[in-house]
């Protein structure tokens, strides 16, 4: 897949985002992996970008489903068994009740065969796991159809037979008081009689089903939207035309529907999938998702040493870079945060991150988050405290050492003036992408800390790369939107 280089970009983010639905309280997307933990090929956990940070999860191997990249329309998805699952207790989890009405929208492959008793689970809701109390469950019924059954007596109030055994397919419901309904491929049938989404607190099975093959799953799941009210006609179709131009299932949307006409596609926000580099390229690249496939964000100048969303609070970390002359980096002092994007917190005053010694650095690139940059306060220092490799924030400006005086400072990929309080307009509880050229250094550096460990820049690091030499203005744009997905920056 080709990697963007020179002016090659994205399209403008200008429009549709599911989260712009009201309503919108669940959002599993296999599409962006950064959403997802794997154990090996198989999901351990799977979080939710609805901006609410709900995740389903799966403790045990041999109850993990599968992920599987270019499932559909070039995108990853979830191949889930008679034995796989993804669940989360009902306390973490959106309250659908509170709004007597519950809609959701997937796009699912349902079973290429059936279990013994004659239906296929696409998506189960248990409430109040213990007893089953409440079961919402969309299903695949009879042999050509789609039910819906509602608890607590998992009575089916409606079927639909327009989706065939082994389709891909933009399927869901709604259930309230004030009547039920199903969707499938932008066609929707209304049902009387109504189901109160009574969600008490408890275990939701919201991928599979946790009793095995009597309600067996033999489904792919590529995108999941939950939204705690009854969509309108306008609000239902976009979302619909959204998932059709994303998974290229427009051709099954009926005459008329926007989807066949408005480019949701285009102004969607990037969504991007990770997966690894070839050789010592490790750990990523980032891919934003287009209906004509994906188009690989990759890094056009490999750097020489790449200290990446750091794994251990302390102790060292490897260098993933291209040069395996250049050894580990020392953490010490730090508390490490798993949660995407992963990434250590050097608490102000303590800790520092200590490359080894490395000739010729003419490129610095951190992906920083600065809480912290009261003064004294490092950014770099010199390694030994000798020479002039220091950058650090004191009361009214920062001070720049010898080796950074004539240097070339970029903040999130724009060329900026080295000089003032740089360090302190970082402190704004953001991420940022800092990329600082120097023709040569003079001095080995300690990173995000003054070496006497007294002198720390309180931040979240996620990042470090160490290039030998310079990169282009582009180069830099390029090293920024590879970065993009996982910090949430548009790109450029």
């Amino acid at each position: 897949m080709p990697a963007i280089t020179g002016n090659a970009g994205p399209p403008a983010n200008t429009g549709f985002s599911p989260t712009s639905v009201l309503g919108c309280a669940l959002w599993f997307d296999a599409a962006d992996s950064s959403t997802l933990t794997l154990n090996g090929s198989t999901v351990a956990s799977w979080r939710d970008k609805s901006g609410n940070g709900y995740s389903v999860a799966q403790s045990t191997p041999a109850n993990q489903p599968t992920y599987a990249t270019n499932l559909l329309n070039g995108l990853a998805g979830i191949q889930l068994s008679a034995s796989s699952y993804l669940y989360q207790l009902g306390s973490s989890m959106p309250n659908f009740s509170s709004s007597a009405s519950t809609t959701i929208l997937m796009v699912a492959k349902n079973g290429s065969t059936f279990p013994s008793n004659g239906w296929n689970i696409v998506n189960t809701m248990w409430f109040n796991g213990a007893t089953y109390r409440y079961h919402l469950s969309f299903a695949i019924g009879t042999t050509n159809g789609l039910a819906l059954y509602a608890g607590p007596s998992i009575t089916q109030v409606g079927q639909l037979t327009v989706v065939p055994l082994g389709a891909n397919a933009i399927i869901g419901f709604t259930i309230s008081l004030s009547g039920n309904s199903i969707n499938a491929n932008g066609t929707l049938t209304n049902y009387t009689g109504t189901t109160a989404p009574n969600a008490s607190d408890g275990t939701w099975f919201l991928f599979g089903d946790a009793r095995g093959s009597q309600y067996e799953s033999d489904v792919n799941v590529y995108e999941f939207l939950g939204f705690n009210t009854t969509l309108s006609t306008t609000d239902r179709q976009n979302v619909e035309g959204y998932l059709a131009q994303k998974w290229g299932l427009t051709a099954s949307l009926p005459p008329g529907h926007p989807g066949l006409t408005a480019n949701y596609a285009a102004s969607q926000p990037r969504v991007f999938t990770i997966g690894p580099l070839p050789g010592t390229h490790a750990p990523f690249y980032v891919t934003p998702n287009q209906p004509a496939g994906p188009v690989v964000y990759s890094l056009t100048v490999v750097p020489a040493a790449r200290y990446s969303f750091l794994t251990a609070p302390s102790g060292t970390i490897a260098n993933t870079g291209s040069s395996g002359a250049i050894g580990s980096a020392t953490i010490a002092n730090a508390t490490y945060t798993s949660t995407a994007p992963s990434y250590i917190t050097l608490t102000r005053g303590t800790g520092y991150i200590l490359a080894p010694s490395i000739a010729g650095i003419q490129t610095l690139i951190l992906i920083v988050r600065v809480t912290n940059a009261s003064a004294p306060a490092y950014l770099l220092d010199a390694r030994t405290g000798l020479g002039g490799g220091w950058l650090y924030s004191s009361t009214g400006t920062d001070y720049i050492g010898t080796d950074w005086t004539s240097a070339t400072y970029y903040r999130d990929a724009v060329n900026t003036t080295f000089s003032g309080n740089f360090i302190g307009a970082l402190q704004d509880s953001t991420w940022h992408h800092v990329c600082l050229q120097r023709a040569s250094f003079t001095s080995a550096i300690t990173f995000l800390a003054r070496y006497s460990l007294n002198e720390t820049l309180g931040c979240d690091c996620g990042e470090i790369m160490i290039f030998t030499g310079a990169l282009t203005a582009q180069q830099v744009k390029d090293n920024f939107n590879f970065f993009s997905s996982r910090f949430g920056w548009t790109p450029v």
